[in-house]
């Protein structure tokens, strides 16, 4: 499991609609809003499914930037 340290600045008259979209995305916890975004916390499998994630809302209209804070890992042992 990778564990991601997210954050997604947004134009402010977007913020709702953005905000509607991260509470459904799997693996994905709101842990703090602010008036320009979300920092968030992202569970994903691996690295490229965290890089897919961070493709995707990129894209999404109203999103200004999506910038990796800090990225662990779980290691069995």
């Amino acid at each position: 499991m990778f564990v991601g340290g997210v954050v997604v600045r947004v134009l402010p008259d977007c913020l709702e609609a953005v905000r509607e979209r991260l509470q459904v995305q799997s693996g994905v916890q709101i842990a703090s809003t602010a008036a320009d975004g979300f920092a968030l916390v992202l569970e994903a499998q691996s690295p490229d499914a965290q890089k897919a994630w961070h493709d995707e809302v990129s894209g999404w209209p109203g999103v200004r930037e999506v910038q990796l804070v800090f990225q662990s890992s779980e290691v069995d042992g």
